[in-house]
């Protein structure tokens, strides 16, 4: 009986030694971080003043995604934007864009709008090899950016894009686009904002068209007193003391007009952005 105790001893010594073993001659393998990022049908994506859709490889659609307030796109989107095909190593997982492309361009047209969480996989294992040269992407704070993997897709970064495109990034956040031009224009740092009190959903762009667009939605001091003079039904030659200055109330912008016709004073308060009218009054002097 002490014997045949002894001989399983020995074989689980055995076993644990081959398993130690075996472990120990594995490959280490490269952690994979899984993080949420926000799916987004809604961003429309211009290139060179095209609309373009993408898809995957079996048909479906294929939307940006914004991950650590940086847009990225599918890599087929890229080689599609780039004219070259895209290659898999799975063993040594490097992804390759070179040659031309033979597969057609996405013409499919997104058809969901609502954004959605999603979970990705951050990917520091991925090579980007473009035309022979091993490509490595940094956030505008030059910060490494890596790979992202998302139902059997890899996404690059937009701004990475645009880089290696040679095309100027811009983001309009009223209506959601992302334009890829070759203009020239001047690069602004993807952390300033201006005095907009609502964060970017994107940061990464080089410009941002709703910072030119908010300069724009200003109806100016001459149209504001003409919006307070039509509604009290008068013209400017029938009143006196005609002003207008420009104010700002819990975050409005706004003119605040007034004037006066005999012994009744017109007091206004028009929003600078719309032309609202957000107060009107009449003061009878007694």
């Amino acid at each position: 009986m002490e014997r045949v105790r002894d001989m399983k001893k020995k074989w689980i010594a055995l076993g644990t030694t081959l398993v130690m073993t075996a472990a120990m001659a594995m490959p280490a393998m490269a952690a994979i971080d899984y993080e949420t990022a926000r799916l987004r049908p809604d961003f429309t994506i211009v290139i060179d003043g095209k609309e373009k859709n993408f898809k995957r490889a079996d048909g479906s659609a294929a939307f940006a995604l914004v991950y650590e307030d940086s847009t990225y796109l599918p890599l087929r989107a890229i080689g599609e934007a780039l004219g070259k095909n895209v290659n898999w190593d799975e063993d040594t997982k490097t992804i390759t864009l070179e040659g031309k492309r033979e597969a057609e361009d996405s013409s499919n047209k997104a058809v969901d709008s609502k954004a959605k969480n999603i979970s990705v996989q951050v990917r520091k294992d991925f090579t980007i090899v473009i035309d022979g040269k091993e490509e490595i992407f940094k956030t505008s704070t030059g910060k490494r950016s890596y790979p992202l993997l998302y139902d059997g897709s890899t996404y690059l970064p937009l701004r990475a894009i645009g880089q290696i495109m040679d095309k100027v990034v811009e983001w309009d956040d009223d209506t959601k686009t992302v334009t890829l031009t070759s203009d020239g224009f001047t690069v602004t740092d993807a952390d300033t904002f201006g005095d907009k009190k609502e964060k970017n959903t994107v940061t990464d762009a080089d410009t941002f068209k709703d910072k030119e667009k908010a300069k724009e939605k200003d109806i100016g001091l001459e149209k504001a007193k003409d919006i307070a003079l039509k509604h009290a039904g008068l013209k400017k030659g029938e009143v006196t003391k005609l002003k207008a200055e420009k104010d700002r109330d819990d975050g409005i912008v706004k003119y605040d007009v007034e004037f006066e016709k005999g012994r009744v004073e017109y007091d206004y308060e028009i929003s600078a952005e719309t032309g609202k009218i957000l107060k009107a009054e009449k003061d009878y002097d007694d």
